[in-house]
């Protein structure tokens, strides 16, 4: 399974899922969610706190 941040805005951040046959590494399922950062009393959207940020950066690096 591979999992990675493709795409980061100010609240939310895009994570891609690929899941392969170990076999041969073909393809076998993709999916990509949208998660928002929000507060759950106004359920309007936040900025990605820093830390997130940073990690989701440092991600994308390697």
């Amino acid at each position: 399974m591979e999992i990675f941040v493709s795409q980061m805005g100010n609240s939310s951040a895009t994570f891609e899922y690929c899941a392969r046959r170990a076999s041969d590494q073909m393809l076998c399922a993709r999916s990509t969610q949208v998660h928002v950062a929000m507060n759950l009393d106004t359920r309007r959207p936040l900025s990605l706190p820093e830390k997130y940020r940073r990690a989701f950066a440092d991600e994308s690096e390697r």
